[in-house]
């Protein structure tokens, strides 16, 4: 789809299925002869192909000309897709007619809520190569402390269907943990090290393991409190297994579809049992009338209900609920929903403005709890908001993101979020 005034796939079906009916009544049957892509500048041709599911020599079928036009859409490096069918003698060609944009761009984001400042600095490509690959390298730094992240992926080695990736972090910050009801900060520091191995059933399905070593360290800033201890040093290796399906179609306004991660994650401590963690994140993006869109995310997840202070799940502003504050509060399950109304308010050839009202709710279990807490009141975190997205058509990623959320319960918190990109 090349412009969100463009048809639907629907369109699209019917008019090349008027052209193909009439070649197959010349031809006596509607054979791809050749398949063909325009507006390639840095993606390989040969990347592409690969990702096909009708090849030369095969029997035209629309529909997955349709299925295929929506993975070129969704592939990095492409931001928009279409197709037109010419009659050959031998049969008929399939021309894609894609249109590429930036890729390559610097990594540079602030944001700020009250007692936490954040920024981050660096470079990112999507399609590393003109293979989509992604490589990614920025410096963090929140409240003052330094981290960053170096990471590489690539999804399809030579001609196998599997690809590998890996990761260097250190993830720095001032984490607040809760002893009863009482919080103590602690400067924290996460050095790890990840290597992945991802097998691909189609284009857009697949399967992932991973490996992490990672360190943490915690030193409480103030002494004087006494519960917690003051200094504490954790050696960890992560085992992570993931499934991945989509069926979405990239638009860069009104994407339509849903997709799904399924993941379990299993860490391994020296003399202590083995700690788990299950989550599904599943969204779902609707477009309504001309420039409006709908879209929702579920996230789901449940860990081992081990009465800590270092629960897994958290409750925070960048990750999901905006306004809540940085890391408020822990969990050991959790559930969280997160809808979105997204309206066009202006478009110029060169940008766009989106206006969005937004609604994030959620609740979690304590540590040592039971399921039953994530239905009680006092753990519920509803916050509603209002944003502003500033979108340019030449990359994905492309969008500035600001957002305003305002606790409804607990009433009277509030926060600026900003970002790059949605927020899911």
């Amino acid at each position: 789809m090349s412009t969100p005034d463009s048809p639907p796939p629907s369109r699209y079906l019917l008019i090349a299925l008027f052209v193909v009916s009439n070649t197959a009544l010349l031809l006596g049957q509607a054979v791809i002869a050749d398949i063909t892509f325009t507006g390639l500048k840095r993606t390989q041709r040969t990347t592409l192909e690969r990702l096909l599911e009708q090849r030369p020599g095969d029997t035209l079928q629309l529909s997955e000309v349709i299925d295929d036009l929506r993975v070129l859409s969704n592939r990095n490096g492409i931001v928009s897709a279409d197709f037109q069918l010419d009659t050959l003698p031998q049969g008929v060609r399939i021309n894609y007619q894609l249109q590429e944009g930036v890729s390559r761009y610097p990594v540079a984001l602030l944001g700020g809520l009250r007692d936490n400042f954040w920024w981050e600095l660096g470079y990112q490509d999507d399609n590393w190569q003109g293979r989509g690959n992604t490589f990614t390298a920025f410096a963090r730094q929140i409240d003052g402390r330094l981290g960053g992240r170096v990471n590489f992926r690539q999804d399809y080695w030579r001609r196998y269907q599997w690809g590998f990736g890996f990761q260097l972090e250190r993830y720095s910050s001032q984490e607040p943990l809760y002893f009863g009801d009482e919080q103590v900060d602690y400067l924290y520091d996460n050095h790890n090290a990840r290597v992945s191995w991802r097998y691909h059933f189609d284009p857009e399905t697949s399967f992932e393991l991973g490996f992490t070593y990672f360190v943490e360290d915690y030193e409480k800033v103030n002494i004087e409190q006494v519960p917690g201890p003051e200094q504490r040093q954790e050696k960890k290796q992560l085992v992570r297994l993931a499934y991945q399906r989509s069926r979405l179609h990239y638009d860069l306004l009104q994407p339509r579809g849903s997709d799904a991660i399924f993941s379990g994650e299993f860490v391994f401590q020296k003399e202590t049992t083995p700690f788990y963690l299950f989550r599904a994140i599943i969204r779902k993006y609707r477009p309504v009338g001309k420039g409006g869109l709908l879209a929702s995310r579920l996230n789901l997840g449940y860990a081992a209900n081990n009465n800590t202070p270092f629960a897994p799940f958290v409750v925070d502003s960048r990750v999901n609920i905006r306004g809540s504050g940085n890391r408020v509060d822990r969990g050991t399950a959790m559930i969280v929903l997160n809808l979105e109304y997204r309206q066009l308010i202006w478009r110029s050839p060169w940008l766009a403005v989106q206006g969005v009202v937004f609604s994030d709710v959620g609740s979690w279990r304590n540590p040592g709890g039971q399921i039953s807490d994530i239905l009680r009141e006092e753990n519920v975190k509803y916050f509603s908001g209002v944003g502003l997205r500033l979108i340019s058509d030449k990359a994905r990623q492309s969008v500035l993101r600001i957002d305003y959320g305002y606790g409804i319960h607990p009433i009277g918190r509030k926060g600026i979020v900003l970002g790059l990109g949605q927020y899911f």
